[in-house]
């Protein structure tokens, strides 16, 4: 049984006494958990190690401990200049909510324009 939840990820907190250091954990391509703090003041410093959950979770409430700050998670918002109009439904597509194309119809169309 998984001690996180995927929606949890990725951790990211930042030093509240040098916004230039920060900490983030996450899963790498293989699933495992990556423990990276950074540097960026002059030289970016990197140092990273695989964790447990167990660990990542200690060292989560260790840094909330410290009064480090959470950082808001990235969001990604990827837009075209390109507007769909009439994009054909593949098997097992459906159309989104609002009625609109899907990301995935909306990029099949650019690609078969190119």
């Amino acid at each position: 049984m998984s001690l996180i939840k995927e929606e949890e990820l990725p951790f990211m907190y930042k030093d509240p006494l040098n916004m230039f250091v920060y900490w983030m954990c996450d899963r790498d391509e293989e699933g495992k958990l990556v423990s990276v703090f950074v540097n960026d003041e002059n030289e970016r410093e990197t140092h990273s190690v695989y964790l447990t959950e167990e660990e990542a979770l200690t060292q989560k409430k260790y840094l909330i401990h410290l009064h480090w700050q959470k950082m808001p998670k990235p969001e990604i918002n990827i837009q075209t200049t390109t507007q769909v109009k009439d994009s054909k439904l593949l098997p097992g597509e459906r159309k989104s909510k609002n009625g609109q194309p899907t990301t995935k119809q909306r990029l099949r169309a650019l690609l078969e324009k190119k």
